[in-house]
């Protein structure tokens, strides 16, 4: 071995030596601290890791979503929350403690679970400096969540709420909640009346759920008894993902704290529209400041046509007074005050370059007659695709997660789309899950590639296509898939035609921005790509998804037209001269007739407009 190859193999293993012991060694107690100042340098500017305990803070708001920043931060080695004042390693992954506390012998509302403890009230206890109160000279920010879920969420809290096989029954639900309430209310009077009198907060013994301060209003926390604003930054749990990067971006650390794309939370049973008019009047009269104060919307009931969106539709005031709380002055929108930085909720992250992937969702039903065109599809194009290269969306995952994604041999991920759930509405507006478990199906068949939609089927207008390709961009975005594509079940595709598609005409990323596609069709109005098979870059199915035209036609228009609404350009592709699929094959005869007799003649081309439909439409308006 020569000497120079010599020292170049001592030098490397003096790295991964440090590397070793700095970066994954736990017995070394500065091991953590490097860490974060390694990420620190990582961020830049101003936003440096150990000067965050400096500037921001986290108050902890019950039902909040607030575990959920505590984890972020706690990843990057930073205390917030819960994580001052106990040890949550395991659960959060926090470091050590850094405020003494103990728990109370009896309930108490400053001291017990004290990381919940409103900050006015730690001020009028006494706690009012930096060794006994982490909120001194910090800018604060709080997560404040729809009453209306943050009573749901508050119900099935497994130590404060039901945790037992009965929590999914409705009549339950509405009698805890309102008792709930009632008992609250009483417990927050007596111990107003009691500090009035002058007994000491540290003395005054309180039982549940007032000392844990579960159910709190959360206009305590965000204001105080003047109604003046003691927590500057105020963001949503309805969209607590994208708020939250915005505050980590203003404070330079949006490169490294980041919410998980999983929250860990489980769908329950039972849903704000399982409310009772009662129960909804009741929480509609404890916390009418924070509806007003945060921009929620009150109902006195949820009518079954009726969609509600659970998220605000105004921005926090900026004082409340003691009525009128509705009209007063609001924070400006976020988007109204911005840098010019192109990042909305809009944009998917651009992945690592690869192989172009593409999810091939085919519309399908419960119908006796869907089932048959199933079965067709899977006895034929399926069936005789490159298996290494074609595979159900549940073996595609398995390939991602096992390899982390290093080795997909799989790229175009199939999933038969159903609407699964006939008592919701025929779109998805609402902020329930986009799907549901076949568990929760009606007579759901023991069929592993079908995705049900959390949705009523229609086939009327676009509200299918719109839940799925919202569906579709929450998958692709975890599971690098470039393109989201949706078939037929009478549409008869050529898999390996398709696959050449791909190589010759559709980009990975970085490059597959703002692209739709599929057989055009036109008019003198408007021109889109037909019902029967389509597809768009993940980008704009998730702008799809996220919107809704202000009347609806027919899906294929529908489509078009919210992704020709995108402020930037759209590079369609017409696929016209080249279609590697036949399409209207809804019955056994049509489909093998062409299967055993047609593939060879695709791909086909077909007319870009009909001309002659243009000129006697044309003509018939007296225009041409």
């Amino acid at each position: 071995m020569s000497r120079s190859y010599k020292e170049r193999f001592m030098l490397f293993a003096c790295i991964y030596l440090v590397y070793s012991v700095f970066l994954t060694s736990e017995s070394f107690g500065f091991g953590r601290s490097f860490m974060s100042r390694l990420l620190s340098n990582i961020a830049g500017g101003d936003g440096q890791v150990e000067d965050l305990t400096d500037k921001l803070e986290f108050v902890h708001i019950t039902e909040s979503g607030g575990g959920i920043v505590e984890k972020a931060a706690a990843s990057v080695g930073v205390n917030w929350g819960a994580c001052h004042f106990i040890s949550l390693k395991d659960s959060i992954g926090c470091a050590e403690p850094d405020y003494e506390w103990s728990a109370p012998e009896t309930g108490n509302f400053l001291m017990t679970s004290r990381w919940h403890t409103p900050p006015k009230d730690l001020l009028k206890g006494g706690m009012d400096k930096k060794e006994n109160n982490p909120y001194i000279e910090k800018d604060l920010f709080t997560v404040v969540r729809n009453p209306y879920t943050r009573v749901l969420a508050e119900y099935h809290n497994k130590w404060s709420g039901c945790d037992d096989d009965e929590c999914g029954n409705s009549e339950r639900m509405n009698s805890w909640i309102m008792r709930k309430l009632s008992d609250l209310t009483m417990q927050r009077a007596d111990y107003r009346a009691r500090l009035e009198n002058g007994e000491d907060a540290t003395d005054i013994g309180c039982p549940t759920p007032l000392d844990g301060k579960h159910l709190t209003p959360q206009v305590d926390y965000v204001y105080n008894d003047e109604g003046q604003r003691l927590i500057k930054n105020v963001i949503h749990h309805e969209d607590l993902k994208s708020e939250f990067k915005a505050l980590m971006k203003e404070h330079g650390l949006g490169k490294i704290m980041k919410i998980p794309s999983s929250t860990g939370q489980e769908k329950k049973e039972l849903s704000f529209l399982n409310l009772q008019p009662e129960t909804i009047s009741m929480v509609n009269q404890f916390y009418l400041s924070d509806f007003q104060a945060f921009g929620y919307e009150m109902v006195e009931d949820f009518a079954s046509d009726q969609h509600y969106s659970i998220r605000a539709t105004a921005t926090p005031c900026t004082e409340i007074g003691s009525d009128n709380v509705k009209e007063c002055e609001r924070d400006t929108k976020q988007s109204e005050t911005s840098d010019g930085d192109d990042t909305n909720n809009d944009v998917i992250p651009i992945g690592l370059p690869h192989a172009t992937t593409f999810l091939l969702g085919i519309f399908s039903d419960l119908s006796e007659q869907d089932a048959l065109a199933r079965e067709r599809i899977r006895d034929t194009y399926l069936k005789e695709s490159d298996e290494l290269r074609v595979c159900s969306l549940n073996q595609y995952i398995n390939q991602h997660q096992s390899s982390r994604g290093l080795w997909v041999p799989c790229r175009i991920p199939y999933v038969f789309i159903v609407a699964g759930d006939p008592q919701r509405p025929d779109e998805h507006l609402d902020d329930y899950p986009v799907s549901i478990d076949r568990s929760l199906v009606t007579n759901a068949p023991e069929e592993d590639d079908i995705i049900y939609l959390n949705i009523s089927e229609n086939d009327s207008h676009a509200g299918k296509a719109r839940a799925y390709f919202k569906w579709a961009a929450s998958i692709g975005e975890v599971f690098h898939i470039d393109f989201i594509g949706k078939a037929a079940s009478s549409t008869l595709l050529d898999t390996t035609k398709l696959l050449h598609f791909l190589d010759m005409e559709l980009p990975p990323a970085p490059l597959n921005r703002r692209m739709y596609g599929g057989e055009t069709w036109g008019s003198k109005t408007t021109y889109f790509a037909t019902k029967p098979f389509y597809f768009m870059s993940i980008d704009l199915a998730n702008y799809v998804g996220q919107r809704k035209v202000g009347w609806e036609w027919v899906e294929a228009v529908d489509i078009s037209r919210i992704i020709f609404s995108h402020p930037k350009p759209i590079k369609y592709v017409n696929c016209n001269p080249k279609l590697f699929w036949y399409d209207g094959l809804d019955t056994h005869q049509k489909w093998y007739d062409k299967w055993m007799n047609d593939m060879s003649n695709l791909p086909r081309s077909k007319s870009f407009i009909d001309t002659m439909g243009v000129c006697n439409e044309l003509k018939e308006n007296s225009q041409l």
